[in-house]
């Protein structure tokens, strides 16, 4: 999720999709793969990417988990990009439309949501799917969202109510474009059923060398 600013802002991409780089995805993968490993998480469970673009965010954490636990894989977007990653498959929906408690075979089932959500979208995406977690009582979500996500005072009610159990700070600042990075720090926001246990509630991610 990338907003340009100034000048930039008339070259801002369609839909807002900047794909984002595969070095930020690994280590939440990693995290995940930990936590995930847990018993609270039953087999198989349902992987979701929102708006999930070109579906490398899905593609990460599918290989990442898939020696412990098998994942239904659906990458959720408005358009579906050229290649489908092994395993997974496309719905073509808007997922603000989608009746969650319709999409899914087994409501049961553990959900594991991911998404770097469009940045004029992401209030209503991250809403709907934290409202959905509390719902169901079984899975875990996962946004990538600029910090300042926190200090927002059209936000704030909300979070209060719904506060990330855990974020993964990304150090360096990502570039969304190749083209150098924007004025903000991002973090993978985590919000989990209350029978999970997260770990440290801020950790920092480093970029590989």
């Amino acid at each position: 999720m990338s907003r340009t600013k100034g000048i930039n802002s008339k070259k801002r991409k369609l839909r807002d999709h900047y794909a984002t780089p595969e070095w930020c995805i690994h280590p939440m993968a990693d995290a995940l793969y930990n936590i995930i490993a847990q018993d609270t998480f039953i087999h198989p469970f349902y992987l979701c990417d929102i708006g999930a673009g070109d579906g490398r965010i899905a593609d990460i954490c599918k290989k990442k988990l898939a020696s412990k636990i098998k994942t239904h894989c659906l990458l959720i977007d408005l358009v579906q990009a050229k290649t489908t990653p092994k395993g997974c498959r496309w719905l073509i929906k808007d997922f603000m439309k989608l009746n969650l408690d319709k999409l899914f075979t087994n409501k049961y089932m553990p959900k594991l949501f991911v998404s770097n959500p469009p940045f004029s979208a992401s209030n209503k995406i991250v809403f709907k799917t934290v409202e959905y977690l509390n719902t169901c009582q079984t899975g875990l979500a996962v946004f990538l969202l600029r910090v300042n996500w926190l200090g927002s005072t059209t936000r704030s009610t909300w979070l209060q109510a719904n506060p990330p159990q855990k974020l993964l700070v990304v150090t360096p600042r990502p570039s969304f474009t190749g083209k150098g990075t924007d004025a903000s720090e991002y973090a993978w926001f985590m919000w989990s059923t209350s029978n999970m246990n997260l770990g440290n509630v801020i950790n920092i991610i480093k970029k590989v060398q």
